[in-house]
Order: C-alpha cells, then structure tokens, then sequence
C-alpha cells in the first residue's frame, strides 16, 4: 500500500533550475504525497539513481509510454512526473537497487537532457489550481460516494487496510490521486490524472474512472449470475432425464 506522507507541498529545497536525474518506471504512476518502495534493475535507472545521490538526493520519477522498452530514451517519457526525495537506498549484490522515496511534487518537464547515457530533465513545478469550490466539494462528495459504494459491493479491485485509510484522506486532490493509484485502472488514464490542470478536472477524471469500474464490475456479476443459472438449470434437465431413464 502506498503511504502518505505529511508533506503536500513542494520542497523548497530543491534547486528547480538545475536539472534533475530522471528514473523511469513502467505501469505505474507515482502522486505527491505517497512514500513508495522501487525496485531499480535497469541500468537507466540505476544510473538516476546514483546520480540523485551527489543532487540533493532528489531525483524525477517518470511513467514510460510503453512498459516493454527496456532502455528508453526521453522520446519514450512522458512529459509530467513526480519529483521525489530518496529517503532510504540499498544496492544489492547484483547490482540492482532498491530505494525507498517521498514524492512531494507534480512536475513539467520542460526539457529532457541526455549525458553518458544519464537522462536527466528540466522540471519545473506543475501549478494545480483548486478550480470552483463548489463543483469542487459537490464532485468530492459524488467521488467518496462512489469510491465507497465500490468498497461495499465487495469488489476486490482494493483491499480493506487501503480503502479505510483512503476514506479518511480530506483533501480533494489527494483523495482522487489514491483512488487512482490503487484500482486497476489504465496507463494512460492515470498518467492523465497527474497532468489534471486543476484539482476540479483530477477529481471529475477519477469519477468517470471509478463509474466505468463500477459499471464494469456489475456487468461482470451479471455474467456470473447468468452463468450460474445456466450451469443449474442444464444440471436440474440431466437429473430429470437420469431419472426418467431410471
């Protein structure tokens, strides 16, 4: 499960005007706020990794477009990530790296830069604006409701531990970013939930997310429940006709 941390702004630490190592990571999309273990094999991300470590030990996590480029160059990135502090780093005997970071910033890569093989990027933060307050709280409202109706019908899309601890997020931006992380929804789609432009558009994004997964989820018990009815009724007709042949 992904943790929170305390920290929902930026760190004003960090020297934006400097590039920054990026580390790329596939199928997944980090949100400010979360602690998160990542396991680094690759040598592109290794190579992130040790450079973060002489930069303020902060590095830019970055989603890849497609998840089967082993070795992918800036063209293969997107453009909004996260940037991240290394809270903690243990290399292996293998050469492999595992780190445990904060993230703490949605970011624009403004520019990817490539040396020795070393990508690293221009960032700078993305500006998210709350939007209307009242479409706000009336979409926050609808979005906890529906996360909640998802959790009650018994969907194993997310464990209990992680739906108690989400239910009891209170910020809007936040509450939509762990829904995201945690069900089982596209690349793509949640890569278009950090981009949201404003808090507004990242929380109406989620619920058309979460409406289609509970759509889905019906549908599929449905099915089930047809199933179940044919499966019945064939076994009730092959008793009758034993039994007539008896």
């Amino acid at each position: 499960m992904a943790e929170a941390s305390s920290n929902n702004s930026s760190n004003n630490n960090v020297d934006f005007d400097r590039p920054i190592p990026v580390c790329p990571v596939r199928g997944s999309v980090l949100y400010p706020t979360m602690v998160m273990p990542i396991d680094a094999g690759r040598s592109v991300s290794i190579r992130a990794i040790n450079a973060a470590l002489d930069k303020e030990r902060t590095i830019v996590i970055v989603s890849q477009k497609d998840r089967e480029v082993e070795e992918p160059k800036p063209a293969d990135l997107y453009e909004v990530g996260t940037a991240c502090n290394i809270m903690r780093m243990k290399k292996n005997p293998d050469g492999s790296i595992q780190m445990l970071v904060r993230a703490f910033a949605r970011v624009k890569v403004e520019d990817y830069l490539v040396t020795n093989e070393l990508i690293e990027a221009v960032v700078a933060p993305l500006e998210v604006e709350d939007g209307d307050a009242v479409e706000l709280e009336a979409s926050f409202r609808e979005l906890r409701e529906k996360f909640k109706d998802l959790i009650e019908s018994g969907s194993r899309s997310v464990q209990t531990e992680v739906a108690q601890f989400v239910m009891n997020l209170d910020d809007a931006g936040q509450f939509a970013d762990y829904v995201t992380y945690h069900l089982d929804f596209k690349l793509a789609e949640k890569q278009a939930v950090l981009e949201a432009a404003t808090v507004v558009e990242r929380v109406r994004k989620v619920l058309v997310l979460i409406d289609t997964e509970i759509e889905l989820q019906e549908t599929q018990r449905r099915l089930q429940r047809e199933v179940k009815d044919e499966i019945d009724r064939n076994q009730r007709e092959y008793f009758l006709r034993e039994q007539i042949k008896a």
